[in-house]
């Protein structure tokens, strides 16, 4: 994620900041906003902004998901902030001759993923950049930095805890081994099991 954010001439999903938003500025917010799905994403109405509060539904299980604003998610709205249009984001449209034009979903998504690609190269990342990492990052993310499945599961918008079991199964086992070696060592440092597992 450090290298995305510090990638030079992130490229336009569209050809120029005019026709579409910047590949980078969406998985960004994506990502920020705690692994939002592109669909969603590109679906997003200004009237879902309420208080420093981002209110959507989730269009694949109808799980309603909110977000707090921060300035980093704020920074981004606000380079697209739009006259003509209620949406959040140019992803669904586009503005030609001064007139705002339809674009169809499977239409905004293939270019996002291309963009997403030349973005990869250009930031020297060897994997497969699509729309979907920015989700799966912030749950593994999410999950390594201690904060519990339910919560990650309600963030994501899922049904269920085994969806989301999914998305971190691909934690590696070197962050595993190096949790296993901190438990140990801990334990080695302890005079009773009481300060191992104080709970128990």
């Amino acid at each position: 994620m450090r290298r995305l954010v510090l990638s030079p001439f992130p490229p336009p999903c569209g050809g120029g900041k005019e026709k579409g938003a910047s590949a980078l500025d969406l998985f960004l917010f994506s990502f920020y906003a705690m692994g939002m799905p592109f669909t969603d994403l590109a679906h997003l109405r200004k009237r879902q902004v309420k208080d420093g509060v981002l209110t959507y539904r989730r269009r694949k299980t109808g799980r309603q998901v909110r977000v707090k604003l921060e300035k980093c998610m704020l920074d981004i709205l606000e380079k697209y902030k739009a006259e003509g249009t209620d949406y959040l984001f140019p992803i669904l449209y586009k503005v030609k001759d001064g007139k705002v034009h339809p674009v169809s979903y499977p239409c905004a998504l293939n270019r996002y993923n291309r963009s997403l690609k030349q973005l990869a190269r250009q930031a020297g990342i060897g994997v497969n950049l699509t729309s979907y990492v920015a989700r799966h990052s912030w749950a593994s993310i999410a999950y390594e930095q201690g904060i519990g499945l339910p919560v990650i599961s309600k963030a994501l918008g899922h049904t269920d805890t085994k969806t989301t079991l999914i998305y971190i199964e691909g934690i590696k086992d070197e962050r595993l081994a190096e949790a296993n070696r901190e438990l140990l060592e801990r334990f080695s440092r302890a005079t009773s099991c009481e300060e191992v597992y104080p709970v128990l």
